[in-house]
């Protein structure tokens, strides 16, 4: 997982300035939003956790899509280049077919991992019908009851689930980004293959 982060980030270039792009600022607004939402949301969390789950996949089968698209290839299909420009146009394919590869990693891992918790965080857990049905004659349950550690567990569960609320929301969020970011690629191989075929239709002319 770290490394499918670290070669995500490493495609996001500025162009302009050759420097690596900088995402404090969007870090703090996803972090800040997350806690918003996951302290403050009224809604039903089953509803909200289905609805997420709902948008994931389908965000996720678009990318399955492109991935066996021939457009993910960027330079399949398309004539030899002849001069400089269309050598150019080709090495930029190449590096933003690298960069759609590397996105579309990280977004399915981001997805799966998203999923998994999500159907985890659906499962409404509740101790004290299991305490209450439980022999009491095993023991087990009136021990571990006594139990300073079994206490302190009930006691961090609502903060518990607050932080897995948390860490679904900047998932989420961090999804959808680089959902964005891939689709910004797509647009750019589509734009910069569709001006090499009508330069070179040009030039066949």
């Amino acid at each position: 997982m770290i490394k499918l982060l670290r070669e995500n980030y490493r495609t996001y270039i500025n162009t302009a300035l050759g420097k690596p792009e900088r995402h404090i600022f969007r870090f703090l607004l996803f972090i800040t939003i997350s806690i918003c939402f996951s302290l403050f949301s009224c809604n039903s969390v089953s509803n909200v956790y289905s609805m997420m789950a709902t948008g994931i996949t389908v965000l996720t089968g678009f990318t399955f899509t492109a991935l066996f698209s021939d457009h993910a290839l960027a330079s399949f299909g398309l004539p030899k280049s002849e001069s400089e420009n269309d050598r150019q146009d080709i090495m930029k394919l190449d590096i933003l077919s690298q960069n759609f590869r590397a996105r579309s990693a990280y977004f399915i891992m981001l997805s799966i991992l998203e999923v998994v918790l999500l159907v985890a965080a659906s499962f409404n857990f509740d101790i004290q019908p299991a305490m209450n049905s439980w022999p009491l004659e095993s023991g087990l349950i009136k021990v571990a009851s006594t139990q300073d550690w079994f206490l302190t567990v009930l006691k961090l569960t609502p903060i518990l689930l607050v932080l897995i609320a948390f860490v679904i929301n900047l998932i989420y969020l961090e999804c959808l980004y680089t959902f964005y970011r891939m689709a910004e690629t797509i647009i750019a191989i589509l734009d910069t293959r569709r001006t090499y075929l009508v330069v070179n239709r040009e030039n066949e002319d």
